[in-house]
């Protein structure tokens, strides 16, 4: 499921049950944050942001979030994230993406 903005999230997330929320901090119609102040027991979340949050409003995300990911970053470790918040092993037999070349 997709969700176009936070209010529509939020209306997702109010009605679906779902395994884990990918959530960026800065969306329209509301961000990040007031997607999470407003579901009461939210699933696994992961949180992606390239924006720095102040001391408040990280104390406030860190009590509803699984893991925080800081953009820009590897597509593995949001797969690996994803993996870990719903309980599927670390390690797959194969990667799903091949490493960078050095």
């Amino acid at each position: 499921m997709e969700a176009a903005d936070g209010q529509s999230a939020l209306d997702l997330l109010t009605t679906t049950t779902v395994g884990v929320v990918l959530l960026d901090l800065k969306m329209p119609g509301g961000g990040g944050l007031a997607v999470l102040e407003g579901i009461d027991d939210p699933p696994p979340v992961i949180l992606m942001s390239a924006f720095v949050l102040d001391e408040e409003e990280q104390e406030r995300v860190d009590a509803k979030i699984f893991v925080q990911l800081v953009k820009p970053f590897h597509p593995k470790r949001l797969l690996d994230a994803v993996r870990s918040a719903i309980g599927a092993p670390e390690n797959p037999p194969e990667s799903d993406f091949p490493e960078k070349p050095a």
